[in-house]
């Protein structure tokens, strides 16, 4: 399968691939790297700074929603690393309030602070960075799976132009640590298994345990594997040496997450509170439109609207080429490597999905929740586009090129763009924002919020608005007199965001009106009402 050895794919062809992939891997990186601090620092990417920092977001809601203003910087400074604080407090930040997340990435997050600083390209640059080495790993990973420098190269031109990735490349959560995890606890599994040297085994066990460490998600992935370890017993069959030493690696794992275990299990309460936005009633229609866009999302992020049917058929297209890769793949290649692939694809979403189509959680239609099974899809479509252009050139160059226009194409948009679908609920922050700074001198008044999220919505705008624009955060209720005495001593243009209806209630006891000035940022000006309203 090495290009160098087929008679279809002339010198020539070579050379010039060889610069498409230089080209392309250029761009992925360039992708990654631009206009990092003008996108959207999403309600999400607040709470890693928290957790980074070593604060509690009890602490910021006690201190910064006590009916005062607060200025951009004392906003900001809850993005910084906590004074006096150790990498203990980062931990403990997560066990209280968020102990579904394992630390490993908010503990380098904190590392990453210290060494850059409190800016926004500080604050992305780990992500960027597993995101850069995730594509080296998963051109390794392809090239030991087909030994196939082609293979390799046209996985690596995928995940460097998937718009799924660029977008999580610059977004600081664990998401791409995780897609990096993801490829190299399967790479090791493979080299294992492949060549079964306690080295290679010591490197599954540590890949393993840093992907628990990262997302609990991870550990669909190990599921996979189990399976995978269990057919090459059953094929093999010789001994039980490959299924002893996976359990032992996998057993050496547990061993070191038993301390993560043991904080989910006293805090299993709090767990499911954080996480039980994923319940809510749906048509088996929006699961399958969902799932389309999901797995599309590895190759193109063309959207018309979720009513329009161009979007489902032009995504359409990229299903089809996945569903055509892994017949490819079991009618070509080695039963093991198809095994290998569509189990490490397949089983992750078939957990997933089995308590998605009986009861109302809806965690499939989370994107990020795929992770562990996008890898494999690239690599087996990498596979599929390399036998195209060596067997059938024309057409394979035309299939190549609609791919990686379209990735090019998603991608600068992507790049370019102040937000994307993966910003909920900050999506519309930036045009928020725009609406704030068209006003001179403006008090932003808010609140916790009825749903409890404006911390993180608040300290995303700060990075957006102009220096000048102050917030007036009130307690819940709001301190009647003290808000009465703010509104009335102020000079400045007074706006509402996203009010919880305690909010609501105590500005119409002051005689004020709230108009809507954006509808969808949930942002109002508020107006004194004429005395004989």
């Amino acid at each position: 399968m090495e290009i160098l050895q087929n008679s279809y794919v002339t010198q020539k062809q070579l050379k010039w691939f060889k610069i498409l992939f230089a080209i392309v891997i250029v761009l992925g990186i360039f992708f990654r790297l631009t206009n990092i601090e003008s996108k959207i620092y999403w309600h999400d990417e607040v709470y890693t700074s928290i957790r980074a920092g070593g604060h509690l977001a009890q602490n910021i809601y006690d201190t910064a929603f006590n009916d005062r203003i607060v200025s951009i910087n004392e906003l900001q400074n809850f993005q910084d690393i906590k004074p006096e604080s150790t990498v203990l407090d980062t931990i403990q930040s997560l066990i209280e309030e968020d102990p579904q997340h394992p630390p490993f990435y908010f503990i380098l997050a904190r590392y990453t602070l210290m060494i850059f600083g409190n800016t926004l390209t500080s604050h992305r640059i780990l992500a960027i960075f597993f995101s850069l080495l995730s594509i080296l790993l998963i051109y390794l990973f392809t090239f030991d799976l087909f030994n196939s420098k082609l293979v390799a190269s046209f996985s690596a031109i995928l995940l460097s132009l998937s718009p799924f990735d660029v977008i999580f490349a610059q977004t600081d959560r664990q998401y791409s640590l995780l897609t990096l995890a993801t490829i190299l606890s399967s790479w090791m599994l493979w080299k294992s298994l492949t060549k079964p040297t306690i080295i290679n085994w010591i490197f599954y066990t540590l890949a393993c345990t840093l992907g628990l460490y990262t997302q609990p998600f991870f550990g669909l992935t190990l599921l996979s594997h189990f399976l995978i370890v269990i057919y090459h017993w059953f094929s093999l069959k010789k001994n039980k040496s490959y299924f002893i030493q996976f359990s032992l690696s996998i057993l050496m794992t547990i061993i070191l997450y038993i301390p993560w275990i043991y904080i989910i299990i006293t805090n299993f309460e709090n767990v499911l509170r954080l996480t039980n936005w994923v319940y809510f009633e749906q048509s088996p229609i929006f699961l399958v439109k969902l799932w389309l866009l999901n797995f599309s999302s590895l190759f193109t992020d063309f959207f018309v609207g979720m009513d329009n049917p161009l979007t489902f058929l032009y995504r359409l297209i990229f299903i089809i080429i996945i569903f055509i890769s892994f017949y490819k793949l079991h009618r070509q290649v080695n039963r093991f490597i198809f095994v290998f692939l569509l189990a490490l694809t397949i089983i992750p979403f078939g957990i997933l999905v089995i308590p998605d189509l009986f009861s109302n959680s809806h965690r499939t239609v989370v994107t990020r929740y795929l992770i562990p099974c996008y890898p494999p899809i690239q690599i087996a479509v990498a596979y599929y586009l390399s036998q195209q252009i060596i067997n059938n050139f024309k057409l394979g160059k035309l299939i190549i090129l609609f791919v990686i226009t379209n990735g090019i194409l998603f991608c600068t948009l992507i790049t370019f763009a102040d937000t994307s679908w993966a910003k909920v609920p900050s999506y519309y922050n930036a045009e928020t924002a725009k609406q704030i700074n068209q006003i001179t001198s403006p008090l932003v008044i808010s609140d916790t919020g009825d749903t409890s999220t404006n911390l993180g919505e608040i300290i995303s705008l700060s990075y957006l608005v102009n220096k000048d624009t102050q917030f007036l955060l009130t307690s819940a209720p709001p301190n009647q007199e003290k808000l009465a005495n703010i509104l009335k001593m102020s000079t400045s243009n007074f706006l509402v965001f996203q009010p919880s209806q305690k909010l609501r209630s105590s500005l119409e006891k002051l005689n004020y009106r709230l108009d809507y000035l954006f509808v969808s940022g949930n942002l109002y000006r508020l107006t004194e009402k004429p005395n004989n309203q």
